[in-house]
């Protein structure tokens, strides 16, 4: 409970306020209430207040009954009133209120002295009004925090802090904030920032809004962050280290800088992602000893709301942890999971909206779909007990290597790729090393190389999403459509033999291409091809090729396999300049009218370039 000090249009507040005194003819009423109950209040006092007023009444209608009223009043509204006779001359009288069942506003105290003769209405002699007097507030202000409005800014990056606080009622009185309105924040050190805005209300009433935002060291990005152990000397502070953590230097011989953990119960806590939704955590361990969890969705870390994902020898579990200190678990494989101790392990764990998902060594694959999912927080790894129950030992871990990928923002989680062609997916997942469980479109992230050749492929859908291929090889299946390769722009190399391939137009925005390997199919049309200016080296021999005035301006050209098509006219060839000494192109097995002086005229001029010719 408190109030406003310094109560709106009222001067200097004495002990007890006194109204100016109004006089018709010799009647006045002069109205006193005391200081301490003016101002505004966010709850009602626990004492009635008195509410005094000194009338005098020496006019010659004397004779006449006298009476005066108290109201207490909101805006023209008269919330509760108190009448008490009065007699001839002069008095001092009151009245407590108390009670204070009235709703939120402000509030005047009127007294008014009135005069009744016998038989008649009575009349106003004289009122005072003390207006206004008092105010109930029970709302707190409204804060809106418009800069920094941003989950992420550069370290270094100018922002201005912009804010407003506003009270409808009682008014704001005081603003408290990080940094005053339209001075920059803090952006001068990486990590976690938080700014912060306090208002309170002339009721004292008072609202608080923190705004957290990350600030990025240089290296740092939206996407996936490649801050491994190796880096620690520049990006160590993204770890707050219990004194159960430590960094090690060399580990097993080829594992530098190792995030060691002991004990029980000691943490490894991320410092800079307290507002982190979904992301990815990749890192390799090896338990010694006891377990180690790693936390996601770490909350407040003195009551902590978290998902825990727990190792122990030949365990994995996943368990949810509300305060306080409420546990629910999930899922529990004890004893049925290939997680020796002593020896390191590939882990992947994700969360991504409420779905959790543990993945070992690139086969055993535990998963959990959280219907009250926890929103957002950290991640932390935790050592805990000996698994032996021996509060006196502890755990025994290391871990390297952690990669941490976080959504861009406004970008969609992960999702499952499927591949209808058995083939396809039996070769993705040799690639990728990853001989069951389903296929994320994160796991083709860096999957660069792709051999098919070993099955004939018929299908290739879901290829599209292996966006980061630069060679792709394969054939002598039945493909009619080729629209999936349309995705792999950074494509460099592409080999597919005898596959009944006919439109190759979707290769047409494929600008990186430089070798083009597509023998034995039922290519007709080759338009598509006319903007690969890249290209240096085109296999497309065996098709049913008539017109290649497509490759007229592709000047890298190297070498040209053309032979056993229906093409019967090679002027393009000599049009494009590019085609000279040192290349090779083949042409036999066309139609061809060597009989034709023009014919015979183009052979010739290519040969005398210095291309190296087969055309018979």
């Amino acid at each position: 409970m408190s109030r406003c000090a310094a109560w709106k249009g009222l001067g200097v507040v004495l002990a007890t306020v006194m109204l100016g005194v109004a006089v018709v003819g010799e009647d006045s009423i002069e109205l006193a209430v005391p200081s301490e109950f003016l101002g505004w209040w966010s709850a009602p006092p626990s004492d009635p207040f008195q509410v005094a007023a000194e009338y005098v009444s020496e006019s010659p209608e004397s004779r006449c009954g006298r009476f005066v009223v108290f109201d207490i009043m909101r805006s023209e509204e008269v919330i509760d009133s108190y009448e008490q006779p009065v007699g001839a001359g002069g008095d001092t009288v009151g009245n407590a209120f108390g009670g204070w069942e009235w709703p939120e506003g402000e509030y005047s105290i009127r007294a008014g002295l009135y005069g009744r003769e016998s038989g008649a209405d009575c009349f106003p002699c004289d009122e005072d009004i003390l207006n206004p007097a008092f105010g109930l507030d029970f709302t707190d202000p409204q804060v809106i925090v418009l800069a920094p409005s941003l989950p992420e800014y550069e370290l270094g990056e100018v922002v201005y802090a912009s804010f407003t606080a506003s009270d409808v009622l009682s008014g704001v009185s005081v603003i408290d904030s990080t940094v005053e309105c339209g001075q920059p924040i803090d952006t001068s050190t990486p990590g976690v920032h938080e700014f912060a805005v306090t208002a309170t209300d002339c009721a004292g009433n008072q609202t608080t809004r923190v705004v957290q935002y990350y600030v990025k060291a240089s290296a740092d990005s939206a996407g996936a962050d490649t801050n491994s152990l190796e880096s620690w000397s520049t990006g160590g502070w993204n770890w707050n280290l219990w004194p159960g953590w430590r960094m090690l230097g060399v580990v097993d011989g080829d594992h530098d800088f190792v995030l060691s953990g002991e004990g029980r119960w000691q943490w490894a806590v991320r410092k800079d992602g307290f507002n982190w939704t979904d992301c990815t955590v990749v890192f390799r361990v090896k338990l010694v000893s006891g377990g180690v969890h790693l936390n996601f969705r770490v909350g407040d870390l003195t009551k902590r709301t978290r998902y825990l994902v727990g190792f122990r020898e030949n365990t994995v579990y996943i368990d949810k942890e509300l305060p306080p200190d409420t546990y629910t678990g999930l899922v529990n494989r004890a004893g049925q999971v290939p997680f020796g101790l002593g020896v390191w392990h590939d882990v992947t764990v994700s969360v991504w909206g409420g779905e959790l998902t543990v993945e070992i060594d690139h086969s055993y694959q535990l998963k959990y779909t959280d219907p009250c999912p926890l929103r957002k927080g950290t991640i932390a790894f935790e050592t805990t007990d000996n698994p032996r129950g021996s509060f006196a030992g502890g755990s025994e871990v290391y871990v390297d290597d952690v990669v941490i990928a976080r959504p861009v923002p406004g970008a969609a989680p992960p999702f499952v790729v499927r591949f209808p062609d058995p083939g396809l997916e039996v070769a993705v997942r040799n690639a990728i090393h990853r001989p069951c469980g389903d296929i994320l479109n994160t796991d083709l992230i860096g999957l660069e190389v792709l051999g098919t050749d070993a099955w004939p492929i018929a299908n290739l859908e879901g290829i599209q999403h292996c966006i980061d291929l630069t060679y792709l090889s394969g054939g002598r299946g039945q493909i009619r459509d080729i629209s999936p390769l349309s995705a792999l722009g950074n494509l460099t190399h592409l080999y597919w033999n005898d596959s009944g391939i006919a439109n190759i137009n979707p290769l047409s925005g494929l600008s990186k291409l430089e070798v083009l390997s597509l023998p034995d199919n039922d290519i007709v049309s080759i338009g598509g091809l006319s903007g690969l200016a890249n290209l240096t080296k085109l296999d497309l021999r065996d098709n049913q090729i008539v017109d290649i005035s497509a490759l007229s301006g592709l000047a890298k050209l190297e070498s040209l396999c053309l032979y056993r098509n229906e093409i019967h006219d090679i002027g393009p060839l000599v049009a494009n300049t590019g085609i000279g000494s040192g290349d090779s192109v083949w042409i036999w097995g066309n139609q061809l009218d060597l009989d034709s002086p023009q014919v015979m005229l183009d052979i010739l001029e290519l040969i005398n370039r210095g291309v190296t010719l087969y055309w018979e």
